[in-house]
């Protein structure tokens, strides 16, 4: 069993891993990773206010926030954040279901809004 105690930063939003050995995990504005199989954990951004994160494969992912997708293509070493525009009236959602890449939808009360192509 592998056991990361994360209780000074709070509650676990999501995490991902493709491979078992490489994670990530989002928890408030934070976002830590672990290459060798979650036994140790870095800080690897302080800025990600992220909901869910999603690895497709080794290069590619996101992260997904209520105003913003950050995306990577090189395994999750760097992050660009594309800000979201979102219709007035539909804030509040923090729910998100991926489909891939290019098709994933958020939704909240009364709200449903797809956030890519």
């Amino acid at each position: 069993m592998v056991y990361h105690d994360n209780s000074s930063v709070g509650y676990i939003k999501s995490y991902a891993t493709v491979d078992g050995i490489h994670f990530w995990y989002l928890t408030g504005k934070v976002l830590y990773y672990s290459e060798d199989g979650a036994q140790t954990w870095k800080i690897q951004d302080y800025n990600v206010d992220g909901t869910v994160i999603k690895l497709f494969d080794q290069s590619e992912g996101i992260i997904l926030a209520k105003d913003a997708i950050w995306r990577t293509n090189d395994g999750g070493f760097s992050w660009r954040k594309k800000n979201l525009t979102i219709p007035a009236g539909a804030r509040g959602f923090n729910r998100f279901h991926i489909f891939s890449q290019d098709n994933i939808w958020g939704w909240g009360q009364n709200v449903i809004v797809r956030l890519s192509k």
